[in-house]
């Protein structure tokens, strides 16, 4: 199969490729249209995020935010322990248990 010199550049502006293996016929077709279009905004692309995905960035930059440690439940686990008022029901413990793979221990 031939692919002419006319199609490969219709399908570098389809994709916007700007690749530096481009035939120099398309190079300097690519310099006159550089030449002449102004730079302006009107070349330039755009691209908006959807709602869900600046929710997700808040969340993610929450949650990355966020102590790994909860120094405050660590205490409080902490003092229970000294206490002796720390109880875990055994069927809590069993559950965890089976919810972890054997290689992770």
């Amino acid at each position: 199969m031939n692919i002419s010199g006319e199609q490969m550049e219709v399908a570098l502006r389809l994709y916007g490729t700007q690749s530096a293996e481009r035939p120099q016929g398309l190079k300097r077709q690519q310099q006159k249209e550089e030449a002449v279009e102004p730079q302006g905004e009107q070349g330039l692309d755009r691209a908006e995020l959807s709602p869900q995905a600046l929710d997700y960035r808040k969340i993610k930059e929450a949650v990355l935010a966020a102590p790994e440690i909860r120094e405050d439940r660590v205490r409080e686990i902490r003092d229970a322990l000294a206490k002796g008022d720390y109880r875990v029901a055994p069927e809590d413990v069993a559950a965890r248990m089976l919810e972890r793979p054997a290689g992770d221990l």
